[in-house]
Parts: structure tokens; C-alpha cells; sequence
């Protein structure tokens, strides 16, 4: 099962709802798992407890990502490390 595929059409049924702060927060977490992973498609055999916790040391990293604009135009921009908040949220 590719985990990109089914969180983004959970992400896509929370909207439906009117759940749009709960989908804003996870829509971060894939797009984070993306960059990390350098990868659009991730199946679910591929997350385990080891790679968290390399996830967990990468999302406290200073890290360099791209992200289509507004205006559909890729725009790279530098992220700073996470602290424990915000590490808690990607990886629970």
C-alpha cells in the first residue's frame, strides 16, 4: 500500500468535512516525508521504527525544500530544525 497515495485521500476527506486545520497539519507531515525521502510514493513496509527515528533527527536539521507557489512556480526555501512541539507533531 503506498502511504503518500491513502494519507493524501484521508487529507482530501478531512477538507470534505470542514476539517481543514487537522488536513493543513498532516498535509505537512506527508510533504515532510516526501522531502526526507527525496520520494512521492512510499509504501507502508518502508515505515518502521528505525526510520523514524533517522525522520526525527532529520526534522531537527536545518533543511532546504521545494515547494510550488501561489503561481505554480517551484520556490526553494531553507526550513530551521524542529524543536521537540513540532517533532511531536510530525512523528505521533
Amino acid at each position: 500500500m503506498d502511504f503518500i497515495k491513502f494519507s493524501r485521500k484521508h487529507i482530501k476527506n478531512l477538507i470534505e468535512v470542514a476539517r481543514t486545520g487537522t488536513a493543513s497539519n498532516q498535509t505537512t507531515v506527508v510533504n515532510s516525508l516526501c522531502d526526507y525521502l527525496k520520494r512521492k510514493s512510499i509504501s507502508i513496509n518502508e515505515i518502521y521504527s528505525n526510520m523514524l527515528t533517522v525522520y526525527k533527527k532529520w526534522l531537527r536539521s536545518n533543511r532546504t525544500m521545494i515547494r510550488i507557489n501561489q503561481l505554480g512556480k517551484p520556490v526553494e526555501t531553507t526550513e530551521k530544525g524542529l524543536k521537540d512541539g513540532g517533532i511531536i507533531t510530525c512523528v505521533i
